[in-house]
């Protein structure tokens, strides 16, 4: 069992994690609209739905592990992750 402080930190350095990891692809963007000839306009959409898609995947999947258990949730988000692009693709 994990100590209050060091289970705050942990849930601390989580956020941070995730933060970072969900802004990664935004450098990207000034490299496709020259590449692309996009317009400011369309990188501004392109960057909007980004952002609301990552929110809406956060509040699904929160209430989701809310409903069947977290370790439930993270035991198979690894194998979702992974069959879910074969599936749409």
């Amino acid at each position: 069992m994990l100590s209050p402080r060091a289970t705050t930190a942990f849930a601390f350095l989580t956020a941070v994690s995730f933060s970072a990891s969900t802004s990664a692809p935004t450098p990207l963007y000034h490299v496709y609209q020259q590449a692309m000839a996009l317009s400011p306009l369309t990188i501004t959409l392109v960057f909007a739905s980004y952002a609301f898609a990552m929110l809406a995947s956060f509040l699904t999947i929160a209430r989701l592990s809310d409903f069947v258990g977290r370790s439930r949730v993270d035991r198979r988000a690894p194998v979702a992750g992974r069959d879910l692009p074969r599936a749409l693709g």
